[in-house]
């Protein structure tokens, strides 16, 4: 798989969805949908299949420095090897079931889901919160 200049110039970096790799894989497979892209997998559907690729060295140290905004990350190639695959399991209406808009008289804020996150904040949401308590409390 080969990334371009192009690719890079229109990411959006810590986004799983919408980075420079994400966007080589649509370009390079059409057919590609719910294209996923960290540190760790590579995932992507191709018509009945979900296929799931451990991200190759080179991909991830590119993830690492564009997400921190290095200007010195430059197109590469890249080779996706030994992944795993499983039939999609379509629900009835196309959609999965999602939380309610409203809980408790308050809106559920909306949030980026695809945004990425590293070390203990990319694990839970416990965790994350724990994270900016932390923050806050050391702020101020």
């Amino acid at each position: 798989m080969a990334i371009s200049q192009d690719d890079i110039d229109r990411a959006m970096p810590a986004n799983s969805r919408k980075c420079a790799i994400a966007r080589a894989l649509a370009t390079q497979y059409p057919v590609a949908s719910s294209i996923s892209v960290d540190v760790a997998t590579i995932r992507f559907t191709m018509g009945d299949r979900r296929y799931y690729y451990m991200t190759p060295p080179a991909a991830q140290r590119f993830i690492i420095h564009f997400d921190m905004a290095d200007s010195d990350v430059k197109p590469f190639d890249c080779v996706l090897q030994e992944g795993t695959s499983h039939a999609v399991a379509h629900r009835p209406g196309g959609k999965r079931p999602g939380h309610p808009e409203v809980v408790s008289g308050h809106r559920v804020p909306s949030r980026d889901k695809h945004v990425r996150a590293y070390g203990a904040r990319a694990f839970s949401p416990a965790a994350r919160e724990a994270a900016e308590k932390r923050r806050r409390s050391n702020a101020g």
